[in-house]
């Protein structure tokens, strides 16, 4: 039996400027998503694609 693997790689960046936090960051940045077929006819896609999220966070 073989089972093939992946490797899901993300990055944060994040900023502290006094009481202000930016933040940048992409998960699943290789946009990569594995095949999984156990019983099924077709092949099956799981594993999430790339997310890009960008936040601001301050202290009043």
């Amino acid at each position: 039996m073989r089972v093939a693997g992946f490797v899901r790689t993300d990055a944060n960046l994040m900023l502290k400027h006094e009481a202000q936090e930016r933040l940048l960051g992409v998960r699943n940045l290789g946009d990569i998503r594995y095949v999984e077929s156990v019983t099924a006819v077709d092949d099956v896609f799981q594993g999430p694609r790339r997310q890009w999220w960008l936040g601001l966070r301050a202290s009043l």
